[in-house]
């Protein structure tokens, strides 16, 4: 844990993991509810800091919200990720409030948790957006995007980078 601390606190103070403005990432919606381009900037921030942390640990999440990374799951379990992002919530934010940011998830979150765990719980949580990892399952990508439409959030698949 010591190693991946550490070597967050490094990537961040270098700025490697922080997607410059103009990167485009090949985020696919897979439902109608469209991120604006917040949300947007949002989500591939996550999907950055989740890629760049996997070279030190198997983090199963990474929460952004307005271009603040928040939350790094590192093992200590995709609860007290959403626990820790529940007692971070801006003050003056209500249950009422405009939902905001994005939660990049790992495969082993997924997997642990299991899809509708995750979703759910990224709703309870007042988050806007997830981004699943690329390589999932037809039947699951549809089945998260119900899901997510229920939850009212907005979610994505991970394509990687685009040219």
């Amino acid at each position: 844990f010591a190693q991946v601390a550490q070597a967050v606190f490094q990537l961040t103070q270098l700025n490697v993991v922080l997607t410059p403005p103009r990167t485009v990432l090949a985020l696919a919606p897979l439902n109608r509810l469209m991120p604006d381009k917040h949300l947007r900037r949002d989500m591939a921030r996550s999907a950055n800091v989740l890629a760049a942390v996997v070279a030190f640990a198997d983090p199963a999440g990474v929460v952004v919200v307005r271009r603040h990374v928040i939350a790094i799951e590192t093992g200590e379990g995709v609860d007290a990720l959403f626990v820790r992002v529940k007692a971070l919530r801006q003050w003056g934010a209500t249950a009422r409030s405009k939902r905001r940011g994005a939660l990049a998830v790992g495969r082993h979150a997924l997997e642990s948790q299991g899809l509708e765990g995750v979703i759910t719980a990224a709703a309870e949580a007042g988050l806007a957006g997830i981004v699943l990892p690329y390589g999932l399952a037809a039947g699951l990508i549809d089945r998260a995007g119900e899901i997510a439409a229920q939850c009212g959030l907005s979610i994505v698949d991970n394509k990687g980078t685009a040219p």
